[in-house]
């Protein structure tokens, strides 16, 4: 009889083990599922996003392109202030 216990005690095991299975591999489907569908509507909000990105960067390159001119003007501003500067004032 010991024998006998044995084997149920298995068989009852591996019926858990085949639901267990079971039941993981229908979560694992419903998440690939799942993710599908994220990454088709993620795909679709960074379409527009990617042409932003390039609005963007053209914003930025105008804008160092104006920080240029004015870093350039500043620099002759700054050679005439020092040109000024030499000359020593007495009182």
């Amino acid at each position: 009889m010991g024998d006998s216990n044995r084997v149920e005690k298995l068989e009852n095991q591996v019926r858990e083990l085949e639901a267990t299975v079971t039941g993981l591999t229908d979560e694992l489907l419903e998440c690939k599922e799942r993710l599908a569908e994220l990454e088709a509507s993620t795909e679709s909000d960074t379409q527009p996003t990617d042409r932003s990105t390039e609005s963007s960067s053209d914003t930025i390159s105008s804008l160092l392109d104006e920080v240029d001119s004015y870093s350039s003007d500043d620099e002759e501003s700054t050679a005439e202030t020092e040109t000024d500067s030499d000359e020593i004032i007495v009182a």
